[in-house]
């Protein structure tokens, strides 16, 4: 690691724990993209809304019993889940272990309004599962600098010849 790499570097584990810091990034985000491998081999990626990051780092998703993430991860329970909000300039990658579940419990924790538009039977819906994704490992990359700064240090580098590194954050977790 070269040093302007250790400047913008941070060690979460002595300031807060990796899962709050994760939590942080990832909640103001609601769609992401979750992705399995299907019966040919092909990695399949598909928008999908967390509900909510425990503290050991488990995500929480709901899905139709009959869905192709379901048929996936019945097959193959590898999978990745990213988040993207381009606009904060936050990118975060996570990799585990996605199974299906049935837990009422859990599903009524969960429940909210957008959840009953696409299972209006409710929690106790038969033909829905949770999704329990369980993270291994994580990465997450944060620039503070805006669209503008950004643009504005590039005219300068091509017209100066000077070049500066944006302030950013990159973090890499593993469970």
């Amino acid at each position: 690691m070269d040093l302007d790499e250790e400047e913008n570097c941070i060690l979460f584990e002595l300031v807060e724990s990796p899962i709050s810091r994760l939590r942080e990034k990832i909640d103001p985000i609601q769609f992401c993209m979750m992705t399995t491998m299907s019966a040919d081999h092909n990695l399949l990626s598909r928008p999908m809304t967390h509900q909510a990051i425990d503290d050991d780092g488990t995500l929480w998703f709901f899905t139709s019993d009959d869905s192709q993430i379901a048929e996936d991860l019945y097959r193959q329970q590898i999978a990745n889940v990213s988040f993207s909000s381009p606009s904060d300039n936050v990118y975060v990658s996570m990799s585990g272990s996605a199974l299906l579940v049935k837990d009422t419990y859990k599903a009524k924790q969960l429940w909210s309004p957008m959840v009953e538009s696409w299972f209006p039977k409710g929690p106790a819906d038969p033909y829905m599962s949770l999704i329990k994704f369980s993270t291994y490992s994580a990465e997450y990359w944060d620039s503070d600098t805006n669209k503008m700064h950004q643009l504005f240090a590039m005219a300068k580098a091509a017209l100066t010849g000077c070049h500066s590194k944006p302030k950013s954050e990159h973090a890499k977790f593993h469970f």
